[in-house]
């Protein structure tokens, strides 16, 4: 996935009011900062009206063809403006970073399930880890 890419699914996101954060630089405050940074170079650009349409629609995600016309805007204003160049990838490497912190405790869930000679170990930030090996 390419940086444009990656803009259009954080700032989907957004728009959806799935990674909406409270005041300050909490939980996706950096999320937010992508949000503005497109914002505020693309402003009134159709293609990202379209897309905060859909989000408010309820769609689960940005239409084909919304994505590929944000998509190729993006891929424009990136080539031609390189201090917006440099601001969004500054803001999608902390979007990401961001993503990849701890969840709250309450979100955490930890076990183990062993059956036989296969064992499932799920822990915190969606992670898990499959172990097959022989029987002793």
């Amino acid at each position: 996935m390419n940086e444009e890419e990656t803009a259009v699914g954080w700032l989907f996101a957004w728009a959806a009011g799935g990674a909406r954060p409270g005041a300050g630089d909490g939980p996706g405050a950096a999320v937010r900062r992508v949000h503005e940074v497109v914002s505020g170079r693309l402003g009134g650009e159709t293609a990202l009206l379209r897309l905060r349409e859909e989000a408010a629609a309820g769609q689960p995600t940005a239409s084909e063809g919304t994505r590929t016309w944000l998509v190729l805007v993006l891929r424009d204003a990136l080539a031609r403006d390189h201090e917006f160049a440099a601001a969004l990838r500054a803001a999608l490497a902390d979007a990401r970073a961001e993503s990849r912190q701890a969840p709250p405790a309450a979100y955490e869930a930890t076990g183990n399930v062993v059956h036989g000679d296969a064992a499932i170990q799920v822990g915190p930030h969606g992670y898990q880890v499959n172990n097959f090996g022989r029987r002793r």
